[in-house]
């Protein structure tokens, strides 16, 4: 009677073990950028929900933007941003005027974040916007194609709403009238 295992098994073994690990990698890297993409884009409607419920609840208007070292709104989404009622000059946040509500920071180390409406988001006290529509497209670094890419659009009227693949195609779409509309990341 013997104990272990010879040579042959133990080769067979180790290859069945490398063939599975690799069809199982592109799998799991697939998977972790799903969930990236996720995790941002339902941080983000939620912030965004959020903004506009206090302008509704509160009767004032409510900024979401990045602000650089004077306090003014900028593009720069990758900073984080911040969620403010903003009682004073539109697009920029006073300390002495304004109130802030929340620092926001979403998990981008593993993508981008770019906004089309302009340097700050502002709800109106009625829930709408008080700044131009547009919106925020996040790509994972590793995603050249855009396949993982999703956006959240925000219209004139305050409404929230992620971007779905409506041809079926596997992209999302910017629009929800034009088929040919697809999300793309710039490599």
């Amino acid at each position: 009677m013997r104990n272990g295992f010879t040579l042959i098994e133990f080769l067979m073994t180790a290859a069945i073990l490398i063939i599975l690990m690799t069809l199982a990698v592109p799998t799991m890297t697939e998977a972790r950028m799903h969930y990236n993409v996720f995790d941002v884009i339902s941080s983000l409607k939620q912030d965004l929900s959020y903004a506009r419920h206090i302008g509704l609840a509160q009767g004032q208007r409510v900024t979401l933007c990045p602000l650089d070292n004077s306090q003014k709104c900028s593009k720069n989404w990758q900073t984080g941003y911040r969620i403010f009622i903003d009682s004073g000059k539109l697009g920029e946040f006073e300390a002495t005027t304004d109130t802030l509500l929340k620092a926001g920071k979403l998990p981008l180390n593993q993508g981008a974040l770019s906004y089309t409406g302009g340097k700050y988001l502002t709800f109106d006290a009625t829930g709408m916007l008080d700044s131009a529509s547009g919106t925020f497209q996040y790509c994972h670094n590793q995603d050249k194609t855009g396949l993982y890419s999703k956006a959240v659009i925000i219209n004139l009227n305050g409404r929230i709403r992620e971007s779905s693949d409506i041809d079926n195609d596997g992209y999302h779409e910017k629009s929800i009238s034009n088929m040919n509309s697809d999300l793309r990341c710039e490599t």
